[in-house]
């Protein structure tokens, strides 16, 4: 299982670090963020179909085809562990060192999107209140970390529980 998780994970890390430079290259210090959209939904899709692959190879190379849901979820989620840790780093690697007003920018670019939403301007003024307060805890690193970190992994968690049904092989009598 080691090896497999090894390569997928970190084949899935790359694409997500892959994803998350070019988002910020779309991006490059303008405030729009919303030019990156499309591409971080066909990463995601590129850097999760590395479970499938994973548990397969596992599956089929070392385990003659047969494999649990149990076995092949754990693998899965060794995948998405691995894949979720280089995107955080990747985030926090950036903000930290290379824009740390990416925070400053993001906050001006969700008011700006939150006061042309239409909602009234109570709401709006709670919400933006909401928000930055959120940001003030964002601007913790150790915050920051398991925010960015729990961004993608809930999704593939999921991933791996379908992943691990499609793939999982019993012993036939």
């Amino acid at each position: 299982m080691k090896t497999a998780v090894l390569k997928f994970g970190i084949i899935s890390g790359l694409i997500f670090s892959t994803m998350v430079i070019i988002m910020i290259l779309l991006e490059g210090g303008s405030g729009n963020f919303e030019s990156g959209q499309g591409f971080n939904y066909l990463f995601m899709v590129g850097a999760y179909s590395m479970v499938f692959f994973g548990i397969r190879e596992y599956r089929d190379k070392k385990l003659a085809g047969i494999i649990s849901f149990n076995q092949a979820f754990r693998t899965g989620l060794l995948i998405v562990l691995i894949g979720a840790v280089f995107y955080t780093a990747t985030w926090i690697i950036y903000q930290h060192f290379i824009d740390q007003d990416f925070t400053t920018r993001y906050t001006e670019y969700m008011v700006e999107q939150m006061k042309s939403s239409g909602k009234s301007t109570e709401q709006i003024n709670s919400e933006v209140e909401a928000f930055r307060k959120n940001m003030a805890e964002y601007n913790n690193p150790a915050t920051r970390a398991v925010y960015t970190f729990l961004e993608i992994f809930p999704l593939g968690l999921l991933i791996s529980v379908l992943c691990a049904l499609l793939m999982k092989k019993k012993v036939s009598v």
